[in-house]
C-alpha cells in the first residue's frame, strides 16, 4: 500500500531519467522509443497535479490537463486502490500502427519489451531511493481516451506506480 503523501521533485526526476534513456535494439529506429511515457502525477512537490507526456526532445514534462485526477487514476487501473494513492502513475503508450507495419508481430513484441524494461527501470529507481513501486492492471481503452486528444490511436504497453510505502501500524503487546 501507498502512504497518501508526496514525493519530492527531485525523485521524480530521477525516475524520469532512469525510465527515458533508450533501450538498444535491432528493431528501434534513430535512438527514439516505440513508446510515449504519460503520466498522472498526484503528489510531487513542485509539480501540479495533472495528466503529463514526457518530451523527449525536450527531456521534460508537457502538461496536458491539471487537476486532482486520483479517482480516475485508481478508475483506470482496474479500480485498484493502489493507483489513486500512489505519488505518481507511469503509463507506456505505444503507436502501434507505424510499429507493426514496419517490422510486423515482432514489432508489438518490442514494444512491449522496451515499455516492459522501462518499467523495470521505474522500479529499481524507485527502490533505490527508498521509495515503493509496483506494476498494475489498466482498462487499455480507457487509459488511451484519457489521455486524448494526445494519446489517440495508442496503445497502453505497461504501467507502474510509484510512491511512499505505507507502514502498517504496529502490533500492539
Amino acid at each position: 500500500r501507498f502512504a497518501v503523501e508526496p514525493i519530492a521533485g527531485a525523485e521524480l526526476a530521477t525516475v524520469l531519467a532512469c525510465v527515458t534513456g533508450h533501450v538498444p535494439s535491432d528493431v528501434a529506429g534513430a535512438g527514439r522509443s516505440f513508446a510515449e511515457l504519460y503520466l498522472i502525477v498526484n503528489a510531487v512537490d513542485g509539480v501540479a497535479s495533472g495528466a503529463y507526456v514526457y518530451d523527449e526532445d525536450a527531456r521534460g514534462l508537457v502538461l496536458l490537463r491539471a487537476g486532482d485526477f486520483r479517482g480516475s487514476a485508481g478508475h483506470l487501473d482496474l479500480g485498484q486502490r493502489l493507483a489513486a494513492d500512489a505519488a505518481v502513475n507511469c503509463y507506456w503508450l505505444c503507436d502501434l500502427e507505424p510499429v507493426l507495419a514496419r517490422y510486423g508481430n515482432r514489432g508489438y513484441r518490442a514494444a512491449q519489451l522496451e515499455a516492459a524494461i522501462a518499467g523495470g527501470r521505474s522500479y529499481l529507481a524507485a527502490y533505490a531511493l527508498g521509495l515503493a513501486a509496483t506494476g498494475l492492471t489498466f482498462f487499455d481503452d480507457d487509459v488511451t481516451a484519457f489521455f486524448s486528444p494526445h494519446a489517440a490511436g495508442k496503445s497502453v504497453m505497461f504501467l507502474t506506480a510509484i510512491g511512499r510505502l505505507r507502514r502498517a501500524p504496529a502490533s500492539m503487546p
